[in-house]
């Protein structure tokens, strides 16, 4: 199957003369289609040009304007009368000058450096370099695509570049225009070719790309001129040396002269132009004498012609001419039409007649009369504006303060008033009234406060929901001398000290207010606290009472007493407690006749300090010292002593601070201090050392004619350096030695 070419078949109208030697082309034949007639400039149109067969390009002239100056129809925009020229270049089919482009004579009349298949594990075309004549590529590898056709020629690219595919040698005619044409596809989707097409070894175009998908025919076109040759060298070349893929497929392979033709169309523009003053009024003083309408503007010259014609309107007279006499409002159409040898060109305008319109009168209320504001004002706003228009208020039952001729009145009392607005230009006139009132209805105001402040009610409510009430109603609370704690824009509101409330009611709707004073009194003084001055405590006096029955208050008092330091036996919750203990002791009064309170406190001293006692230490008592005097006197001054003892002996002086005593044992001194009756007790340990050394005079000695002297032996006596020792006789003799433990005698004797 041959494969759609750019052109379905080549323009069998360019015939050769196959007996002449250079045989001539006829031109294609070209219509530009008919001439074209528009009623005004500035339009856009579409031409309608055709080709009578096969072309390559068409191209009008000139293209300014046009949608697309190289398609058959293009949309122009026309604005003057233009004449456009259609020229379409094309190839004849007999005039195809390569034999065998479409391979159906199978592999003949071209010259290549591929080799016919020689065949193999995949096929026919198992190597590169090879190519093969067949109606498919899959039946000449494998790995070829399946595309069924027509013949065509399969090729196996070869890893040499520039390797000519395919060449033919063919006769042209200098300085003549030829058309080359060829269609491709990829057989493998791998490292798709790139060819490159040339004559007489100059290349045609840029190269060639295949795209990857198969089965897909492209086509190749250029044009080339022949100048001074007579012959063409046609080849195909492949710049893809990859062994891997790189595997296509040629067919319908076209060369020949380009046949063209041209034809002109002329587009042309008669103007016709109707223009007329779209509106148009009737004063309303016209009194029936009509206005003259005016289509000075239109065209104008040899075979214009006018129209006026209406549908509920009057013509009065002029209907064929710019300037009509109409006597009624209604719609006036002028047509204006050209002759031409085409038909007449007409257009028209639209005139729109109205009788003159009263102005327009508006009349509101700027504001109403009212606390807020003693005088209002009316407002015309809205009201048609201009330096023939004038104004004038009035009013049957109010009072217009100012601006009586202007646009805004300002007046002084509630009332109807009118707005009167006349167009002095056409005695056209108009009315509009509005509504002053006036409200100066006062609110009502009432505030009383719910009790004083005392040190129970350390806040009040003044209460002011006696006063008017309402969403249009707002309350504001204020004071000089006192202090607001909540509420100020509320019916009620709560303070904290005395002083005098102001409120003041106001009616939003209009501004008028009424003011009430609302007085809270305070009775926060505390009671008074009186102390009796308390006693001492001492040792005689171990508690007494505290006395604050002098204290004062407006009512019945409640007491509260409370130390830190001391310590309170009874009566806390009395006016007299009982305390047995020094310190501070707080008193918290409180008058129930308005719950103040007063605190103060007394200070309760005593005098329970022990006086200080001072003993001496003793002697002991030894068997030289048989009495001994103990000694307080560094006590304490003018206090009174008495000593005791339970295993000793007083001799005399028992209440004295120095008492005789003659035997060891414990004695115990308690002093007394007269002024508060404390007392200190101590004792103290009197030591006795009466023990009897040991005298031991020894064995009885014997005295003889042998022996004359003899030594005594009382060394079994007490021995130390405390001891000493004396040896006496009356009827013996002592030598030596009577202050030692051995004394020599020389005698008989004791």
């Amino acid at each position: 199957m041959k494969r759609a070419l750019f052109f379905i078949s080549f323009f069998f109208f360019c015939l050769v003369n196959a007996i002449a030697e250079n045989p001539p082309v006829n031109p294609l034949p070209v219509n530009a289609g008919d001439d074209i007639i528009i009623c005004a400039p500035g339009q856009t149109v579409t031409l309608n040009g055709s080709v009578g067969g096969p072309f390559s390009s068409v191209s009008w002239d000139p293209p300014f304007g046009m949608s697309d100056p190289n398609s058959l129809n293009p949309e122009v925009y026309v604005s003057g009368t233009t004449t456009f020229t259609l020229t379409a270049n094309g190839q004849g089919a007999t005039t195809n000058l390569i034999f065998n482009g479409d391979f159906e004579a199978g592999s003949v009349g071209f010259s290549s450096s591929y080799i016919p298949g020689t065949g193999g594990p995949f096929g026919l075309l198992s190597n590169e370099g090879e190519y093969a004549i067949s109606t498919n590529p899959l039946l000449t590898h494998t790995n070829f695509a399946n595309c069924p056709g027509s013949n065509m020629m399969v090729v196996n690219g070869s890893t040499t570049p520039g390797a000519p595919i395919w060449c033919q040698t063919v006769t042209v005619d200098p300085n003549t225009t030829y058309e080359f044409s060829a269609w491709l596809t990829s057989v493998n989707p791998s490292n798709p070719a790139i060819l490159q097409f040339s004559v007489n070894g100059i290349l045609l175009g840029n190269p060639f790309n295949l795209s990857s998908a198969l089965c897909n025919w492209t086509n190749f076109f250029e044009t080339w001129n022949s100048g001074g040759s007579t012959s063409a060298e046609i080849c195909i070349t492949n710049q893809n040396t990859a062994g891997s893929g790189n595997d296509f497929a040629i067919d319908d392979i076209t060369f020949g002269p380009v046949c063209s033709g041209t034809d002109q169309v002329t587009v042309t523009v008669v103007d016709a132009l109707a223009i007329a003053n779209p509106f148009e009024s009737i004063p309303c003083n016209n009194g029936g004498a009509g206005i003259t309408l005016n289509g000075t503007g239109s065209s104008a010259g040899a075979g214009v012609t006018y129209q006026w014609t209406t549908f509920n309107g009057t013509i009065l007279s002029g209907a064929n001419t710019l300037t009509p006499l109409v006597g009624t409002p209604g719609t006036y159409e002028l047509t204006v039409s050209v002759s031409t040898s085409f038909g007449p060109c007409t257009s028209t305008a639209l005139v729109e007649v109205i009788a003159d319109l009263p102005p327009d009168a508006f009349a509101t209320t700027g504001n109403h009369i009212n606390c807020n504001s003693t005088t209002g004002t009316v407002i015309g706003s809205g009201s048609t504006v201009g330096p023939n228009i004038t104004y004038l208020w009035t009013t049957p039952n109010g009072f217009i303060i100012s601006g009586e001729t202007d646009i805004i009145a300002e007046v002084g009392a509630g009332g109807t008033y009118t707005l009167l607005v006349t167009d002095e230009s056409t005695g056209c006139t108009a009315e509009a009234s509005t509504i002053v009132t006036a409200d100066l209805t006062l609110p009502t105001a009432e505030a009383q406060p719910d009790g004083d402040l005392d040190c129970n009610n350390t806040t009040v409510t003044i209460d002011g929901s006696g006063s008017s009430g309402g969403p249009n109603l707002s309350y504001n609370w204020s004071t000089t001398n006192g202090n607001i704690t909540s509420g100020t824009t509320g019916e009620s509101i709560e303070v904290d000290a005395a002083g005098t409330y102001q409120l003041v009611v106001t009616n939003e709707d209009n501004g008028c207010t009424a003011t009430v004073l609302a007085l809270v009194n305070s009775d926060q003084t505390p009671p008074v606290i009186d102390f009796a001055t308390p006693g001492q405590l001492t040792c005689l006096v171990a508690n007494f009472t505290l006395d604050a029955s002098g204290s004062t208050g407006a009512g019945n008092l409640a007491f509260a007493w409370t130390t830190t330091d001391g310590n309170i036996v009874s009566g806390s919750q009395t006016s007299m407690p009982e305390i047995n203990q020094t310190g501070t002791y707080t008193l918290v009064l409180t008058d129930d006749a308005n719950g103040c309170t007063a605190e103060d406190s007394i200070l309760v001293e005593g005098n329970v300090i022990p006086p200080d006692i001072v003993i001496e230490t003793p002697e002991e008592l030894t068997c030289t010292t048989s009495q001994i005097t103990l000694d307080a006197s560094g006590s304490q001054a003018g206090v009174s002593f008495s000593w005791t003892t339970t295993d000793g002996n007083i001799v005399s002086g028992e209440n004295t601070p120095q008492p005789i005593v003659d035997q060891n044992g414990t004695y115990t001194l308690t002093i007394t201090d007269p002024d508060n009756g404390c007392t200190t007790t101590d004792v103290v340990e009197v030591m006795a050392d009466q023990s009897l050394p040991v005298a031991d005079a020894g064995e009885v000695v014997q005295l003889d004619c042998n022996t004359t002297s003899v030594l005594l032996d009382g060394t079994g006596s007490s021995t130390g350096p405390a001891f000493s020792y004396l040896w006496t006789t009356t009827d013996g003799d002592i030598l030596n030695g009577e202050t030692t433990l051995e004394p020599e005698i020389g005698s008989g004797g004791t």
